[in-house]
């Protein structure tokens, strides 16, 4: 095994390891050691090769990827460590090195795992070629929570959780490979008159609760540009009640992930069910037990979905698979595009949900949101948001409004950020989705943009606090900031961005010490507080615009300082969905007090 992480071009071939046992916790030398779940081919770095070894009868895994981001023991002082060199290791990419023709069995935790709490994520492919694992425990291999990690070729068999375990794994591809759930041999073995129970306490009808699955893909909250895992001639076998396993399946979706959504690049094609029946093939019954409601897995001729009226009240031409017993459907002919859909959880209520009308066929679907829970541990003001999935089928024209759930009142949160996610699939063009409110009960008002009280502010780090000022004015104060260019933030009625508007921004500033005393900056460094506005959302493929509009020419230490700017809205602003105004800058040593701010449209 290897120890700290810097050391690399090592090849280790046609070695035997085996038997492999655990260090006490009691004994470990560091905190960071993992010696107490054991792996007999242990490498922090994935720069070096493995080839035509064999791991069998460990303890914990065969082969473990342990890629953190940090360097171990002495290696933090080696040069090429101090001086940048060497990247990282979760940054460090497999090849040239290799993974090759390597065995893995019988061990009690998985055949090969790469399972470092942030994830290995390589700037190239990290292949794994003609990997051999069968009769592990755990998973024949299993990827947690990392970037480019692909599999070709290889054998996996009798592995009584999974065959191949993609654990919040960003994108990579499984080909060329075998997957098989209780080989005749094995279980010829197990029902052997001369076997004893010890190999009965390995069969692949599961262990510890898990059901066996051949490949399982993840509930995972992914999004962006990356493409999911793309699984292309794959060959099953086994699988289902002909070997007298029940609830087994070749595919299916992990149950485990509570956010109700699950990313919709996966895609299969070429596959093989040798004597699967269809309900084994793929079943996504658990996952739709979970919550888990929009699985999309791309297909040859269509796609798989969940069988639920998320899903299928809008798209055409949809069947259910296996007569409803594998809780999904097949839909052709239709192209779908994949939305995220964000409002302010602060200002929103959690019982908010999103209805969706089909304005071509006056079908709708409501949605419910995700709402982001978490404080910043300064002050519950924090710039979180809550989202809404959606997975519309291109074609159809869409309408969306917001309403409370307990009391049907219509509601317009602050901002609506509406993101594609997915980078126009296959050609697709946008999907048009317009939001629509009567604003009977919060009219729209652009006069006046700026909302008052301590909760319409936020921030970006460091705390918000609502302060009495001796002449019993009201000021806004942001300390303990984490970073220069935190500060406050406040968001703004997209609704009232036309295009050609011009609106009038005033406010007072002043930076104080610790001890409130008032401090001194010099604006030729750019080293006093300024003012944007960060607009994002609307049209596809667009980015955020950030129009920096006011920066400080001069500054009195003694005295409230003076905003005045006028801000007018262009054509890109306009079309963006979500706007925050922003007020940062200074050293983070320094606490931002700022009162008397205003917003006006002036024409």
């Amino acid at each position: 095994m290897t120890e700290d992480g810097n050391e690399f071009g090592n090849v280790f071939q046609y070695n035997l390891g085996a038997s492999t046992f655990p260090v006490e916790k009691a004994n470990l030398l560091s905190s960071v050691d993992s010696d107490h779940n054991p792996s007999t081919y242990w490498m922090p770095s994935p720069r070096n090769s493995l080839i035509g070894n064999v791991a069998a009868g460990s303890k914990g895994s065969g082969y473990w990827f342990e890629v953190e981001g940090f360097f171990r023991g002495a290696s933090k002082n080696a040069p090429e460590v101090v001086d940048g060199s060497l990247p990282l290791p979760s940054r460090q990419d497999l090849a040239p090195y290799l993974f090759d023709s390597n065995k893995a069995h019988s061990n009690e935790g998985d055949g090969m795992q790469t399972y470092p709490s942030g994830g290995w994520k390589p700037p190239n492919e990290a292949i794994f070629s003609n990997f051999v694992s069968y009769r592990n425990r755990g998973a024949g291999a299993f990827s947690h929570n990392g970037l480019n990690q692909t599999f070709l070729g290889g054998y996996y068999a009798d592995n009584q959780r999974h065959g191949i375990d993609i654990d919040r794994s960003y994108e990579g591809r499984i080909e060329d490979v075998t997957v098989v759930g209780y080989s005749a041999e094995y279980e010829a073995l197990v029902q052997s008159p001369s076997n004893e129970g010890s190999i009965q306490a390995l069969s692949s009808c599961g262990y510890n609760n898990y059901v066996q699955r051949g490949i399982q893909l993840h509930a995972a909250k992914m999004g962006g540009k990356n493409m999911g895992y793309q699984l292309s001639n794959v060959t099953f076998e086994r699988f289902g009640l002909s070997t007298g396993c029940l609830d087994m399946a070749a595919i299916d979706v992990d149950s485990r992930e509570d956010s109700g959504y699950f990313d919709p690049r996966a895609s299969i094609s070429n596959i093989k069910y040798n004597d699967i029946e269809e309900q084994s093939q793929i079943n996504l019954c658990d996952s739709q037990e979970a919550g888990v409601d929009y699985i999309h897995i791309v297909s040859d001729g269509g796609y798989i979905v969940s069988d639920n009226p998320l899903w299928t009240t809008f798209p055409q031409e949809c069947s259910p698979l296996a007569g409803g017993e594998a809780c999904a459907q097949f839909c052709s002919n239709s192209c779908v595009r994949s939305l995220k859909i964000s409002v302010p959880s602060a200002s929103t209520p959690s019982s908010t949900v999103m209805k969706v009308v089909d304005t071509s066929t006056n079908k709708s679907i409501q949605v419910s949101g995700q709402w982001e829970s978490h404080m910043n541990s300064h002050s519950e003001f924090y710039m979180l948001s809550a989202h809404y999935r959606l997975y519309l089928p291109v074609g159809g024209s869409y309408v969306a409004s917001f309403s409370d759930s307990e009391t049907g009142t219509g509601i317009w949160p602050q901002y609506v950020d509406t993101i594609y996610e997915d980078t126009n699939p296959d050609g697709c063009d946008g999907v048009p989705l317009n939001y629509v409110y009567d604003g009977s009960n919060d009219p729209k008002s652009c006069d006046e943009l700026i909302q008052t009280g301590v909760g319409a502010w936020l921030h970006s780090g460091g705390g918000v606090y609502n302060i009495s000022d001796v002449d019993g004015t009201w000021y806004l104060e942001n300390k303990d900031r984490d970073s220069w260019a935190n500060g406050l933030v406040t968001y703004l009625d997209t609704r009232c961005f036309d295009v050609g508007a011009v609106y009038h921004f005033t406010a007072q500033v002043m930076l104080t010490d610790e001890d409130g005393n008032s401090l001194d900056c010099d604006p030729e460094e750019r080293k006093c507080p300024v003012v944007r506005m960060n607009s994002s959302g609307g049209p596809s493929e667009t980015t955020t615009k950030y129009n920096e509009f006011f920066i400080f020419t001069e500054w009195s230490s003694n005295n409230w300082n003076t905003i005045d700017a006028t801000i007018t809205i262009s054509e890109e602003e306009a079309e963006k969905t979500k706007s925050m105004l922003h007020i940062y800058g200074a050293s983070d040593a320094w606490s931002l007090r700022i009162k008397d701010i205003s917003l006006k449209k002036i024409n």
